[in-house]
């Protein structure tokens, strides 16, 4: 499957055990979408070398970080989402919402 211009195509094999139509394993193709995609077709040898390169030269622009470091910025994340959410809890307290209102606010961090 893949997305072609802004189409999601899914390819499947159909067997008689899965209760597909076709017993010889034949590859048949649902759209999502408004319009076809416009291959189907595996990537050639050259496009799966060329997304090799563009991973490689990605992580040396901006290397991929390890699984540690991964942790450590969902545990500060979820601190920083526990702290924000406790300070709008407490405006709106302030603010005179009530406790319940004010608890249910929330707020949130977007990173990118």
């Amino acid at each position: 499957g893949g997305v072609v211009r802004g189409v999601l195509t899914m390819s499947y094999r159909t067997s008689a055990r899965s209760g597909g139509a076709s017993k010889s394993g034949a590859t048949s193709s649902k759209q999502y979408g408004t319009s076809g995609a416009i291959s189907t077709a595996l990537p050639t040898e050259a496009e799966l070398q060329q997304s090799e390169w563009l991973v490689r030269y990605i992580g040396e622009l901006a290397p991929f970080s390890t699984k540690e470091e991964d942790e450590l910025k969902e545990n500060v994340l979820g601190r920083l989402a526990f702290m924000v959410r406790d300070w709008v809890r407490e405006v709106g307290i302030k603010k005179g919402l009530g406790a319940q209102l004010s608890g249910e606010a929330g707020g949130e961090n977007h990173t990118f």
